[in-house]
C-alpha cells in the first residue's frame, strides 16, 4: 500500500533538526489533466494527458501537517525538502523546465 506524506517524512526521520525549510515540502507527480480541471486548473498550455506538478505543503501550519496524514505518496512521486524557498525553485525546474508564467502558488497552508 502507498504510504502518506507523514510516513514518508517520518522514515526521513522528520524535519527536526535538519536544515530544511518547513516551509518547502515538496511533492512532486504527474497529474491527469482531467483532474486537474475538475478542481478548477487551468491547463490550457499543456496538450498532454498527464501534466507535471507540484503540491507545496508548509510544514509551519497545522492545517498542512493534519493534510499530509492523509495525503497519499505514489510511486513515481518525488518527495523534495527544500533549505530555502529559491532552492525549491531551483530544483523544480530541473524537473519540469517551464516558464515562471506557468508557477502558481497554492501552497496547502492555513489560508488555503
Amino acid at each position: 500500500p502507498d504510504s502518506t506524506l507523514t510516513d514518508v517524512l517520518g522514515d526521513a526521520k522528520g524535519l527536526a533538526g535538519r536544515a530544511a525549510d518547513r516551509a518547502g515540502v515538496f511533492l512532486y507527480r504527474e497529474v491527469p489533466a482531467s483532474s486537474l480541471r475538475s478542481l478548477g486548473a487551468d491547463t490550457s498550455a499543456f496538450n498532454e494527458a498527464m501534466i507535471p506538478t507540484v503540491f507545496r505543503f508548509d510544514m509551519t501550519s497545522p492545517e498542512a501537517l493534519f493534510t499530509a496524514r492523509s495525503f497519499q505518496v505514489a510511486d513515481g512521486d518525488v518527495v523534495y525538502l527544500a533549505t530555502s524557498l529559491k532552492d525549491a525553485i531551483d530544483a523544480l525546474a530541473t524537473f519540469v523546465p517551464l516558464p515562471n508564467e506557468y508557477i502558481r502558488d497554492n501552497t496547502i497552508d492555513n489560508t488555503n
